[in-house]
């Protein structure tokens, strides 16, 4: 009868310990996940800022392309 109740309690115990490890992983998981979202969305409008805002070079053609427009 004691046996069976420790028997129970470890069990007990030790499912409480796996649950808690497995929210844990999961916190982490959906932590990193939303931090990446966050990262992701700056990176993107800061990249769409620069190309927005480079310098464009001229319609310039090659000189092999010029000699043959040429002749």
């Amino acid at each position: 009868m004691i046996g069976a109740f420790f028997r129970f309690l470890l069990i007990g115990v030790l499912a409480l310990v796996g649950i808690g490890v497995a929210l844990a992983v999961l916190g982490i998981a959906v932590g990193l996940a939303t931090l990446a979202l966050k990262i992701g969305v700056v990176v993107g409008i800061g990249y769409l800022v620069v190309r927005m805002f480079k310098p464009r070079p001229k319609n310039q053609i090659s000189e092999a392309d010029r000699k043959w427009l040429e002749s």
